[in-house]
């Protein structure tokens, strides 16, 4: 009788972790839905509003700027499941690994890759083209409520060590917008210099002569309509 009695406590508590886990999956996808899923047709409408905004009027001038008239620009970059899991999982051990900081989301930049073969000497997939990259960011905690997504700065990891996921936060003020630039910058480093000496980490890096910037940059999709070269 005990045995029955502990075995119907256990399956009702794993029924209830189950139902909890599906009802937390919900409310997750309810917020997506209601926050950030637009519908097929709100898509369709928005690619041919980019296509006949943009692309036929820019088409055209890269055209004359290539001296290329079969050019045709990037329409969609396709990125693999795994590879997106694999990212975002790289972002959450860098939160893991600097706790004292605020990793807020992702930034994701429109750009486009040089009219040359290789950069830095490594091969360019696809020259000429637009694409995108994304870049974590960082939480600037004295910030105000106004342009609340400006509040968020793109970094790369400043390390020494074996552990090149942990160091200081580099904000890369080449990728913020002008306005109050200076503003959030100083009010970010007062914040993160208060932080980590807290902690007693800032003054340990700041004796450090041999950090090496780790980038946290995603790029390299797939991209189409493909290149001619």
């Amino acid at each position: 009788m005990k045995t029955f009695y502990r075995s119907s406590v256990i399956l009702l508590l794993i029924v209830i972790a189950v139902f909890s886990c599906e009802k937390k999956k919900k409310q997750t996808f309810d917020n997506l839905f209601k926050k950030h899923i637009i519908s097929e047709q709100q898509g369709i409408d928005m690619f041919h509003e980019f296509h006949n905004s943009r692309t036929n009027l820019i088409e055209p001038i890269l055209q004359n700027h290539y001296n290329d008239s079969t050019f045709q620009d990037t329409k969609f970059v396709w990125v693999s499941l795994d590879d997106m899991k694999t990212y975002i999982h790289f972002v959450e051990t860098i939160q893991k690994e600097n706790p004292t900081k605020d990793v807020s989301g992702l930034r994701l930049y429109f750009a486009a890759y040089p009219n040359s073969n290789e950069f830095n000497g490594k091969r360019i997939k696809h020259p000429r083209q637009q694409t995108f990259f994304m870049i974590p960011t960082v939480k600037n905690k004295r910030s105000t409520e106004k342009n609340v997504n400006l509040n968020h700065l793109p970094f790369v990891i400043e390390s020494k060590g074996d552990n090149v996921l942990k160091g200081s936060f580099k904000i890369v003020e080449e990728l913020m917008l002008d306005y109050d630039k200076k503003l959030r910058l100083d009010t970010y480093n007062k914040t993160d210099i208060n932080l980590e000496s807290s902690f007693g980490a800032r003054s340990l890096l700041a004796q450090e002569s041999n950090k090496t910037t780790i980038s946290t940059i995603f790029n390299e999709g797939e991209m189409s309509p493909p290149p001619n070269n």
